[in-house]
């Protein structure tokens, strides 16, 4: 996380949970909307996400931070609020809960390549006769 203060990474967590919210109550709107397409445009959403996110910090943390505020919004859309749910307990919601998870898991162990070199040949030395 960017900041030497904790009071700036305390920020920065809240932002990025805050975008995780919001990109979780968007997928677990719209899944519905536009139905089948609508998981498949969601898990591409959470895929982007998650992916922006692993490319932006350096570890897993913000990762971690982003993608668990969109679990904590689809999770909490699958709960009864007033006299429904959003996310129904059907295969198109408990597919969104999977592709949710199935995202977060990825994003999460996926390994860090950034000091990997492109190839793993190895340069030949130099023979100097």
């Amino acid at each position: 996380m960017p900041g030497t203060r904790w009071w700036a990474k305390a920020g920065y967590a809240t932002a990025l949970a805050l975008a995780g919210v919001f990109v979780g109550f968007a997928v677990g709107v719209q899944h519905r909307l536009l139905a089948p397409w609508g998981l498949i445009v969601g898990g591409i959403v959470l895929v982007v996400f998650a992916t922006a996110l692993r490319l932006l910090f350096r570890g897993r943390l913000g990762a971690a931070i982003g993608l668990g505020g969109a679990f904590v919004s689809v999770t909490a859309l699958s709960t009864e609020m007033g006299r429904g749910y959003v996310i129904l307990s059907d295969p198109l919601g408990w597919g969104l809960l999977g592709v949710t998870v199935l995202v977060f898991l990825v994003a999460l162990g996926w390994p860090d390549l950034r000091g990997v070199p492109a190839t793993m040949e190895q340069a030949e030395p130099k023979n100097s006769e």
